[in-house]
């Protein structure tokens, strides 16, 4: 009895410590609970996490394969489909994604966390093929239902390879299943701009702000307009963007804009 009071206390601690991300701390806690129950799960989970992340991917997979002898979880599935990609066993990856949609403790959640990790351009230098992976774990939920941001995420990924016409239908796609999507609206009138077809996204962009009048989607509009060298069209909508924003980026493009209206 005292031995499961002293686990259910480090592992409150584990916890806490994975919350704030102190990897040592985590595995410090991971320990001592080992010490006390070797095969206990959460302990053996939470290790394998911080060993993924420590970039020790042989000792994380072979405690993620020990707990999947015994259960599989969605969590589990997940976690051994990262360390398989980013050691480069990308079938026994995409299969374990793939078997994790079909678990009971299926989290939307975490499974859009894993497309974005793996379409994070920062993170990866291989770009192309993290990509891919990102694309195809959406493909894989599409294939058995909708949900907005799946959608929106595969504009991303086919955005960044390269297959334009194809990111522009997600979008599209994503804004039939919420015309309300505001972020849809931004993304895709970007994308039309950075193509060269000024037109379509000015006419995009307008047809967001008659739904969101007052957000953001004036900023991007600022931003072509300025582009487009219509400046006194571009002060009037960065003006309406920042009567709702301070952000720094846009505080600059106004400046930017009254600059070119002054040495006119």
């Amino acid at each position: 009895m005292f031995k499961n009071i002293k686990i259910k206390k480090f592992l409150k601690k584990t916890e806490e410590y994975f919350k704030l991300k102190d990897w040592d701390n985590v595995l410090l806690f991971c320990e001592e609970i080992l010490n006390l129950d070797s095969k206990n799960k959460d302990a053996l989970y939470y290790k394998s996490y911080i060993l993924f992340h420590k970039k020790r991917y042989s000792e994380s997979l072979d405690l993620i394969n020990f707990l999947l002898n015994y259960n599989k979880t969605f969590d589990y599935l997940v976690l051994k489909g990262r360390i398989s990609i980013i050691q480069k066993n990308y079938d026994e990856g995409l299969k374990c994604y793939k078997e994790s949609l079909d678990m009971d403790t299926f989290d939307i959640v975490g499974y859009l966390d894993e497309i974005t990790y793996f379409g994070d351009p920062i993170r990866f230098k291989d770009n192309k093929k993290m990509n891919e992976i990102s694309l195809a774990l959406c493909d894989f939920y599409l294939e058995r239902d909708d949900d907005v941001y799946v959608s929106y995420f595969k504009g991303h990924a086919l955005y960044n390879l390269g297959r334009f016409d194809e990111s522009l239908n997600a979008f599209d796609h994503t804004l039939e299943i919420d015309p309300d999507f505001e972020t849809a609206y931004s993304t895709k009138s970007e994308i039309l701009f950075k193509l060269g077809r000024y037109d379509e996204a000015l006419d995009f962009i307008n047809k967001g702000l008659e739904l969101f009048p007052d957000s953001s989607l004036n900023c991007n509009k600022s931003y072509f307009l300025y582009h487009l060298e219509r400046y006194d069209e571009a002060l009037d909508s960065i003006n309406k963007c920042l009567d709702c924003s301070s952000d720094e980026d846009d505080i600059e493009l106004k400046e930017k804009i009254e600059s070119k209206l002054n040495n006119s």
